[in-house]
This record gives C-alpha cells, structure tokens and sequence, in this order.
C-alpha cells in the first residue's frame, strides 16, 4: 500500500515522500467554475493535464516496487476520497469511477452540466494508463453523474479517438 505520512508538527501530509494539499469537494468544485468561466473550456484541458501530470510523478514514485499496480492505484484513488476507481477495462481503454461526491457536488451545484465534471479524476485516469502500459493517451469523460444522476449512476472515461 502507498506510503502516506502525517506530520502534525508541520502540519503536512506526504505521499510517497512528496508534500500534498487537499481541498474539499466544496472549494474545488468553486475554483474549477470560476478558471472554466473566467478563461473558457480551454481551462478543462489545462487542468486536466496539471492532474496527469502530478498524478504521473505520485503514482510512479509509489507503485515503482508494487506487485499489483493497478490495485495501489485504484486503492490510492478511493483513499484521497474521489470515488472508487474500477481499471478493470483500462486496457482496452475504458475506466469507471463509482460515488463521485465531486460529480454530485458539480450537480447540485450549479445543475445539470453539458459534460464531464470530474476533470482531476481524468487526468488520474491518464496517469494510470500511462503506468499500467507503458502508453500515453488522453481519455474524455463520456458519462458523468453531474450530467445527470438520475439517468447516470457513475462516471465513464474512455479513450478520446
């Protein structure tokens, strides 16, 4: 399992020897609309590659002498609280995440969104199948709780073609 350390004294969390900050679902909900109204949908792609690219570095340095990759990062992914994070498929290019509080949030929020909300949990998506198979490719959230959580109970990535 990933090393995650608590240093009260500094007030700082560590995982995998790299110093994190976490926000709740509230605030980043918050910050995520105001960057995507204030400078358009080219923000989606920007924040999206900033969560590859963290998740990248994170996810490599911890799963380097793990046995089962794909079972850290899923379990990595459901002890930050975003969800529970099903690569069964990743391979063939499709991830699920189930209890998405982020969707929901973005949901009842600001209502029902036109796409995908869950732009951190994409970029994570893209790191685990950069780890897992040694590829990059890019995945575009194709169903989303936020789009509508009485017609979707979870969020569907798939890779973008």
């Amino acid at each position: 399992m990933a090393e995650f350390k608590l240093n009260l004294e500094k007030g700082e969390l560590l995982i995998g020897g790299k110093r994190s900050v976490f926000h709740c679902n509230h605030y980043n909900t918050f910050l995520q609309k105001t960057l995507i109204d204030a400078m358009g949908e080219k923000m989606t792609v920007v924040q999206i590659s900033i969560s590859e690219k963290i998740n990248l570095e994170m996810l490599g340095k911890v799963t380097q002498d793990v046995d089962n990759k794909l079972e850290e990062i899923e379990e990595i992914f459901s002890n930050l609280g975003l969800g529970i994070l099903d690569l069964s498929n990743i391979e063939q290019g499709k991830a699920i995440v189930d209890n998405s509080h982020y969707a929901l949030n973005c949901y009842y929020k600001f209502g029902e969104q036109k796409g995908g909300s869950c732009l951190f949990a994409n970029g994570y998506i893209q790191a685990a199948y950069q780890i897992l198979t040694g590829e990059r490719k890019e995945f575009v959230e194709t169903q989303c709780v936020s789009m509508n959580p009485e017609k979707f109970e979870n969020c569907i990535f798939e890779v973008k073609t």
